[in-house]
C-alpha cells in the first residue's frame, strides 16, 4: 500500500490530528448502566474499549457480564459533538436503516436497543451486536482489498420493500450553484469541469445507471469491517438513502483518493464496475468530490490518523484531489 512521506504543509509542520475529546471520553457510568440492563437483568459493564475512527458518532466496545460470569460484546454508538445538532434524525434514521439493511446479503450490526433522545443515557444513543474484525486501511492484498468492497455493492442495492418509501432520497449536501474551484488548486481549469459536470443532466432514472435503489451513501474503507483478509461487515447506516448506485462507487473512490492515490481509486472503479456490470458514470463521481471540497480544505484528519494514516497531510490530500479532478474531467 502506498504510504504517505512525512512532509511539512504550507500552513506549518505536519501534526497528527487528534480525535476530538468527545469521541475519545468513556460514556458515563448511567449510560452503561443503561447498556448492560438491554441485555438483561443484574448485568453489568466490565470492559469499555473505544473503537478507532468514526466522525459521527462515538463508538465502544462494551464487554457486559451476567451474574454467573457470562460475558458479551456488544457495540454502544452514541451521538455526540455538533454533528447531532445539525442532523438530529440521524439515531432514528440508523435505527430504521439498520432494519432494512439487515435484508442485505451482506453482514450488518443488528440493532439491540436505541434511547433516540438521550432520555436514560447522556446523549441519544444505540446498542448493536458486534460483528467481528475491525477496519483495515492497510491491506496485505490490495486487490483482494478492493474487490470485495466492489463485490459488497450488488447485495446492497438489491435490497428492496416497502418500508423503503419512507427512506429519504438523494440529494447533495451541498449548495452545487455556489461552488468554485477551491482556492488552493492547481488545477482550476479541471475543478471548473468538475462543478459544470456535478450541476449538468444526470443519467435518466429510466436507464441502468440512473435508477435508484437502497444506497449506503456513506460507503467507504472506515466504515468497512476486516478479520483475516475477509470483509466481515459494513457498518454506520445513518446516512442510508434511496438513489443512484453511483453515489456509493464515488464515496468510495474519493475516500480511496485520499488514503491511496488515484491509481487505487480507478483499480476500485474497474472492480466495481465488474461488480455491477455497468461503467460508472463521471457525473456521480463529480458529484461525489465536489461534496468533499471542504475535507481538503479545512477537515480535520483525525478520523485518518486514528486508523494507522498518521502521516497523511493536507498538502497531500490536495494534491490527490486535484489529481482525481483531473482524472475526472479527462472522462467528460
Amino acid at each position: 500500500m502506498p504510504r504517505s512521506t512525512p512532509t511539512r504543509d504550507r500552513a506549518g509542520p505536519r501534526r497528527r490530528d487528534r480525535v476530538p475529546p468527545a469521541f475519545r471520553a468513556r460514556p458515563p457510568q448511567a449510560t452503561l448502566r443503561w447498556a448492560a440492563s438491554q441485555l438483561g437483568s443484574r448485568r453489568r459493564v466490565v470492559a469499555v474499549r473505544r473503537l478507532l475512527g468514526g466522525s459521527a458518532a462515538a463508538t465502544h466496545l462494551l464487554t457486559i457480564e451476567t451474574s454467573r460470569g457470562r460475558r458479551d460484546r456488544v457495540v454502544l454508538r452514541r451521538f455526540v459533538g455538533d454533528w447531532i445538532a445539525n442532523e438530529p434524525n440521524a439515531p432514528a434514521d440508523e435505527a430504521r436503516h439498520l432494519g432494512i439493511a439487515a435484508r442485505a446479503d451482506v453482514p450488518t450490526p443488528e440493532l439491540i436497543a436505541a434511547d433516540l433522545t438521550g432520555a436514560a443515557t447522556d446523549v441519544p444513543a444505540l446498542l448493536l451486536s458486534r460483528l467481528p474484525g475491525r477496519p483495515n486501511l492497510q491491506p496485505r492484498d490490495l486487490d483482494a482489498w478492493l474487490r470485495q468492497q466492489a463485490e459488497a455493492l450488488p447485495a446492497i442495492h438489491a435490497v428492496t420493500g416497502d418500508d423503503l418509501a419512507g427512506v429519504e432520497r438523494y440529494v447533495p449536501w451541498i449548495d452545487l450553484d455556489a461552488l468554485t474551484p477551491p482556492r488552493w488548486t492547481r488545477a482550476p481549469e479541471a475543478w471548473a469541469t468538475v462543478i459544470a459536470l456535478a450541476r449538468g443532466p444526470r443519467p435518466s432514472q429510466s436507464s441502468n445507471d440512473g435508477r435508484h435503489r437502497f444506497i449506503h451513501r456513506d460507503y467507504h474503507p472506515m466504515n468497512v469491517l476486516w478479520s483475516r483478509g475477509r470483509l466481515t461487515g459494513v457498518v454506520d447506516w445513518t446516512n442510508a438513502r434511496i438513489g443512484p448506485p453511483g453515489i456509493d462507487v464515488a464515496w468510495a473512490r474519493q475516500n480511496l483518493v485520499v488514503s491511496h492515490g488515484v491509481k487505487v481509486a480507478e483499480r476500485f472503479r474497474a472492480h466495481a464496475e465488474a461488480a455491477l456490470g455497468r461503467e460508472q458514470h463521471p457525473v456521480w463521481d463529480a458529484l461525489g468530490v465536489v461534496e468533499t471540497l471542504h475535507h481538503a480544505d479545512i477537515g480535520s484528519l483525525s478520523q485518518w490518523h486514528d486508523l494507522g494514516l498518521t502521516t497523511l497531510t493536507k498538502a497531500t490530500v490536495r494534491r490527490r484531489f486535484d489529481a482525481y479532478a483531473r482524472s475526472i474531467a479527462s472522462r467528460v
